[in-house]
């Protein structure tokens, strides 16, 4: 990796309580880089199951709702400074969405919150 290459890592806000754990690493990530090259972007995935009940709000505000809770439970844990941007967005299956946004995002790493069936980790 060159000097000026960035790192970027997609961290997935799990807002459920308890699993606060990838946003502690991240904290620890940006106050311990020492290079500067670490770039992070907080992401929490909305189930759009959740979008298609009956009595559900409509899709935007159900989204920028989840965007302002995540940024709720970074501000909560002192992180939200770490996080270069902050993002909620809806999906069938929140570990292969996160995966696909570590991709997109060219990662060198991934980290989620969410007691998954399969690991979380490398996303590129």
């Amino acid at each position: 990796m060159s000097g000026a290459e960035l790192m970027r890592w997609v961290v997935g806000v799990d807002l459920r309580p308890h699993s606060h754990g990838a946003i502690n690493f991240a904290a620890w990530l940006h106050a311990h880089d020492q290079t500067g090259q670490a770039s992070l972007e907080a992401l929490h995935v909305v189930d759009s199951g959740l979008l298609e009940l009956p009595e559900a709000p409509a899709r935007a505000a159900v989204l920028g709702r989840a965007k302002q809770a995540a940024i709720a439970a970074l501000t909560a844990r002192r992180a939200l400074d770490a996080f270069a941007h902050v993002d909620a967005i809806e999906a069938g299956d929140v570990i292969d969405t996160l995966a696909a946004a570590g991709a997109l995002a060219a990662s060198r790493r991934g980290s989620c919150t969410r007691r998954a069936r399969s690991p979380c980790g490398s996303a590129a």
